[in-house]
């Protein structure tokens, strides 16, 4: 029933990306694309190395699970179009689904994304540093709330086994209750929670960050070549591609690595679909995707 269920609901939302996908294409001017191969060829490159570097991240955080790669290159394959297509980030909440089911622990699949969310934040807010403000260019406002975020989530992950400690010892003591009770329980899944999250954390996060922080600067590199063919102002193109990607905004470039790389991801799922290996699919099988 599950497997069911797991199935029908890619399916729906694979048919609403590509739903999104064609609306886009019909609503939105990609002629600066077409009209000049080499910005054309620029940005396939971009985002082939761009999605080459990202996918390998995503292989490193499930690592310790020993998945074969062409598994895990298939569900990014998947995944990372919903997630660029879908408005407001909900692409997020379907690979947190997908991940749990195919790892067969959701508190892992959620602790995966979350990594990545991570480290790719905090790659682009180095990249906005370096390569914006040398420019001239302002910070988005919202970098300041990313900045925020992140040294809240920092400081959560590092305070957290004290106060669970403590919390647990000072609860333990005393008289026993209904409420005491529910609070230790509370308190048993959040430090479940947190061990699942530090078991990705560990060992990887730096790997990862460095991962991250290529695949700006590949995306920024491709921006600068493209700006410099179209002779348009380097530090007003970057902080603008920057701002859309962080917040979604309609940038023409942004635009253009989007629907390729939706293009590319979705032909190269259903390349992985067919050609998947036999020793690949009796490991799926196992793990009931």
């Amino acid at each position: 029933m599950k497997r069911k269920i797991y199935n029908v609901l890619n399916i729906l939302v694979l048919l609403l990306t590509v739903s999104l996908l064609g609306r886009a294409l019909l609503h939105q001017d990609f002629s600066f694309v077409f009209h000049n191969p080499l910005i054309c060829l620029i940005m396939i490159v971009t985002v082939i190395l761009v999605h080459g570097i990202k996918a390998s991240r995503l292989y490193l955080e499930v690592l310790d699970r020993k998945l074969p790669f062409g598994l895990s290159l298939r569900q990014y394959c998947k995944i990372t179009p919903v997630s660029m297509i879908l408005p407001l980030k909900a692409g997020d909440l379907f690979r947190c689904y997908c991940y749990g089911y195919y790892l067969g622990d959701w508190m892992y699949g959620i602790a995966v994304i979350l990594l990545d969310r991570f480290v790719d934040t905090a790659a682009l807010i180095t990249v906005l540093i370096l390569f914006v403000l040398p420019l001239g260019s302002m910070m988005p406002a919202i970098s300041f709330i990313l900045v925020a975020v992140l040294f809240a989530l920092s400081f959560i992950y590092f305070a957290l086994p004290g106060l669970c400690q403590y919390w647990n010892r000072y609860l333990i003591q005393g008289r026993g209750s209904q409420r005491k009770l529910f609070a230790l329980m509370a308190l048993d899944r959040l430090q479940a929670a947190y061990q699942d999250i530090h078991r990705v954390v560990k060992g990887k996060f730096l790997l990862s960050y460095m991962l991250s922080v290529a695949a700006w600067l590949v995306e920024i590199g491709g921006l600068a070549l493209t700006a410099s063919l179209l002779r348009a102002d380097l530090g007003k193109a970057m902080s603008a591609y920057l701002l859309g990607a962080m917040w979604g905004g309609k940038i023409a470039y942004l635009s253009g690595i989007i629907l390729f790389g939706t293009v590319l991801l979705l032909l190269l799922y259903l390349v992985t679909l067919v050609f998947v290996g036999r020793k690949e699919r009796e490991h799926e099988a196992y793990r009931n995707l």
